[in-house]
């Protein structure tokens, strides 16, 4: 298994290849989800991929579906991202990359803006067609509502949002708004046994395949 440590060294030439192709996987897929370029983020992932995120639970070809559905209705968002850091072992990845999911709504007629932090956490195996991600979760950390022009603010009485996490609070209010409640046992920085665990799990499959 090799890490950023490992850099630099004649025999590592293929494994650091591997992982800048991992990278660019990952900005690769959120970017043809941003701008609807269904069939490239289709491509993106493995026949037998799984997704687990604030809103969707399912297949790679469905969370595509449902992705493209969302679009459809109006309800857009874009993502930010940074650098990944990517581990590899083979044929089998995982690259960590730090993201800002940026959403704009109306709330009781005042537009604004939800900026969502979390860290994604990609899983991807190499195929005879090239890297494919086949695992897609996130850690979520905090998130922020603020108003699109100042002076304006939306009525939110605090106990509309006592019952959701701090890591992902006013995501899961904007999204009950819609009709879709998020599950709120989600791995985030403020359970971080939650947080660890789903980590674990994924160097364990870089590390055995299980």
């Amino acid at each position: 298994m090799t890490g950023p440590l490992e850099v630099g060294r004649q025999d590592t030439a293929a494994p650091l290849l591997d992982r800048l192709a991992v990278a660019e996987l990952v900005r690769f897929e959120r970017d043809a989800r941003d701008h609807e370029r269904w069939e490239e983020m289709a491509a993106s992932y493995a026949p037998d991929s799984v997704v687990h995120i604030s809103w969707f639970h399912g297949s790679g070809a469905e969370f595509v579906e449902r992705s493209r559905g969302i679009a459809r209705s109006g309800l857009t968002g874009r993502h930010r991202l940074w650098p990944s850091l990517v581990r590899s072992n083979g044929d089998r990845a995982i690259a960590e990359t730090d993201i800002a999911v940026e959403l704009r709504r109306r709330v009781a007629g005042v537009e604004v803006d939800n900026t969502a932090y979390a860290r994604l956490l990609t899983r991807a195996r190499r195929t005879p067609d090239g890297w494919r991600i086949v695992r897609f979760e996130s850690i979520y950390q905090r998130d922020a509502l603020v108003p699109v022009i100042p002076g304006t603010a939306p009525e939110i009485r605090p106990e509309d949002l006592e019952k959701y996490r701090p890591s992902y609070r006013f995501l899961s209010y904007l999204l009950a708004l819609d009709g879709h409640e998020l599950a709120q046992d989600l791995p985030g920085d403020d359970r971080p046994e939650l947080a660890a665990a789903v980590r674990g799990e994924a160097l364990k499959w870089l590390e055995t395949g299980l």
